[in-house]
């Protein structure tokens, strides 16, 4: 089923209600402020896919920071299953919270590959906090 990525939320957490819903924990509005220097911090995404309908949506998401002592590239992939009812329209895409390690600031890219060609979906900056301020 084609599917295409129309945004991206970063946050700390994301965990689905008894009603399916998703609750979306510690987003990030502007940067993604440290109070220290390397640092280890969970991060989760929330996609919203575009869809034409129900069945199997084969999702891949690449997380990436170059500025790091050796650099980084997060990976998920998933197939994501629409149910029946599911017309076509938005859905989310979760990637659970991982943990991404900072030894200096820098610039998350986040791309999700569509009909085999890798395009960005999102930025986030990444910067120690100079007024005390973190999240």
């Amino acid at each position: 089923m084609p599917a295409a990525i129309k945004s991206v939320i970063v946050c700390d957490d994301v965990r689905r209600e008894d009603n399916g819903k998703i609750l979306i924990v510690g987003a990030y509005i502007g940067e993604i402020l440290l109070s220290a220097l390397p640092a280890t911090i969970g991060l989760a995404f929330v996609c919203t896919a575009v869809t034409d309908g129900p069945g199997p949506m084969d999702i891949e998401v690449r997380v990436e920071h170059s500025r790091a002592t050796q650099p980084l590239t997060g990976f998920a992939s998933a197939v994501i299953g629409i149910p029946a009812s599911h017309a076509g329209g938005e859905a989310w895409v979760v990637l659970p919270a991982a943990p991404f390690a900072f030894d200096q600031e820098t610039e998350l890219v986040i791309r999700a590959r569509e009909a085999g060609t890798w395009r960005e979906i999102g930025r986030k900056r990444v910067a120690l906090s100079r007024g005390g301020r973190t999240g």
